[in-house]
Order: C-alpha cells, then structure tokens, then sequence
C-alpha cells in the first residue's frame, strides 16, 4: 500500500515537537492527523476516523500516552502504536502497560520514518 493512503494519528502535547512528527512523517510519505492532546485524539478515534498507526508521547497531561493507547485499542483492536517520550524513567515504570515500541526524543525522522514503516508493513 502506497505510504500516502497509509494514516497515521500523531499525539504530542508539546506543539513544536509535534510539528517536527508531522513534519517528518509527511516527508517520509505518510498522512498526518496532528492533535496536542490525548483527549482530543481520543474525540477524533470515537469519531470515526481510520487510522493506520497512533504515534503518541507517553508523558501527557489529563491522559497519557499509554492510557490513550488503551482506549484507542479498546476502540481499534490491532491498531498499530508508537510511543515516544523524552523521559527514558518513564519508559522503565510504564514499559508493562506499552502496546508498541517507542522512540526517545530528540527524535531523528530516519528513525521515525523507519519504524512507522516496519509497524505498518507488519499488516
């Protein structure tokens, strides 16, 4: 499947780190959905909208990455998650509840591009 029609839902509260996601993800092909927070990505799933992949940052205000990914799976069993987060702590104490791999910030869009590439190809 072509990149393009490939969607991916990118989450990070933090505006210009999200503008980078979405950033690199569009120039490595893929079609972006940029939301700043857990709950408004959350509104835009129970909305319908398809998705291919969550990209989301694990350490959020009123909901986490990781909870997002929960109810985003509740929503969208299968769905392929990324995570990425600047807190490596973070990543010891949630790894248990981590539906995917994730990535740590600063993020590289080699690295980025990469992995959202090998989640989708696992299809």
């Amino acid at each position: 499947m072509a990149e393009a029609s490939r969607k991916i839902l990118a989450v990070d509260d933090n505006p210009d780190v999200l503008d980078v996601i979405v950033a690199f993800l569009e120039e490595g092909g893929f079609t972006v959905e940029a939301f700043g927070s857990g709950a408004e990505a959350l509104d835009h799933l129970r909305g319908g909208a398809e998705i291919d992949l969550l990209v989301t940052d694990i350490l959020m205000p009123r909901l986490s990455g990781v909870s997002l990914a929960e109810q985003a799976l509740a929503l969208r069993p299968g769905l392929k998650i990324l995570f990425v987060t600047a807190a490596t702590d973070i990543v010891a104490e949630k790894a248990p509840r981590l539906q995917g791999p994730y990535l740590l910030k600063p993020l590289r869009m080699a690295d980025l591009v990469e992995a959202a590439h090998d989640l989708l190809a696992s299809d």
